[in-house]
């Protein structure tokens, strides 16, 4: 009996399925927001902290072109800009990634930049504590330097 790749069928992934249920329920609906999963995850959790920013924001020359920038979150409450890093597509550390952190910050240097990885995400309790550190510590500073003058 001969058995070719194309006779045989895909069985899937035991609970692969209802993880990914799971993480779309955390999501804001892709018919809302054009983005990857973990980026429509996060997307939820700021309108949930109240935090205005701009999705996907051309930071820097022509959508398409070589040398513009798009970054994710573009906070307009805060000094903060958020990059979402895929694992499939960003290393890290990588050569691109630092060349394109260094621009923005020529661009935007009053604002800090954040970076979190799409795993980082996934995990609710890590979610949390980076977007207190990271989100809502941006808040909280310029808060507290309003204040202060």
């Amino acid at each position: 009996m001969t058995i070719d790749r194309f006779s045989l069928q895909r069985q899937p992934i035991v609970g692969l399925e209802d993880e990914v249920e799971q993480l779309e329920r955390r999501a804001v609906p892709l018919e809302q927001v054009w983005g990857s999963l973990p980026e429509r995850i996060l997307y939820r959790e700021l309108l949930r902290r109240r935090a205005v920013f701009l999705f996907h924001y051309m930071l820097a020359g022509v959508r398409g072109q070589p040398g513009a920038i798009i970054v994710d979150y573009y906070f307009l409450d805060r000094p903060l800009i958020v990059e979402e890093y895929g694992t499939g597509i960003h290393e890290r550390g990588s050569l691109r990634d630092i060349e394109r952190e260094r621009r923005i910050e020529e661009i935007e240097p009053q604002r800090r930049i954040a970076v979190i990885w799409d795993t980082e995400i996934f995990n609710e309790e890590f979610l949390e504590q980076w977007l207190i550190n990271n989100v809502d510590a941006a808040l909280i500073g310029m808060t507290q330097l309003e204040e202060s003058e």
